[in-house]
């Protein structure tokens, strides 16, 4: 199943019928998902996850925690949603589609309503 990933005014994830899908996933791997969504196509590093999500930590541990949450959203996405190849984490966009990446799109092509209507407020407004 197709999931959506809306970064525009908060996080959720949508399922096929765009109703909110709340997966049993907690706050960190939720940002860790906003965070490599973000990143697109060319991933997030695993260096640059661990330092925004767990600066407080020793690499261990940070790593341990970052395995963590990659392995939380592989079940609660389905395990090829999230890529890691080397040191990159990446979003597969065939199964999960982010409202960011529309819109970037849509700004790329002046489809302006189009980026309007996707904006609903700051990129993951209100996670810190």
């Amino acid at each position: 199943p197709m999931r959506r990933l809306v970064t525009f005014g908060g996080l959720a994830l949508l399922d096929d019928a765009d109703a909110r899908w709340t997966p049993a996933v907690q706050r960190r791997p939720l940002l860790l998902l906003a965070i490599v969504a973000r990143a697109g196509a060319v991933g997030c590093t695993r260096e640059k996850a661990l330092a925004l999500l767990w600066p407080e930590r020793d690499a261990p541990s940070a790593r341990h925690l970052l395995r963590g949450a990659i392995h939380e959203l592989r079940d609660a996405l389905g395990g090829p949603a999230i890529v890691t190849a080397g040191e990159e984490v990446q979003l597969d966009p065939r199964i999960v589609q982010v409202d960011l990446h529309a819109f970037e799109a849509a700004l790329a092509v002046g489809a302006l309503a189009r980026a309007v209507a996707l904006y609903r407020g700051p990129f993951a407004d209100g996670l810190f």
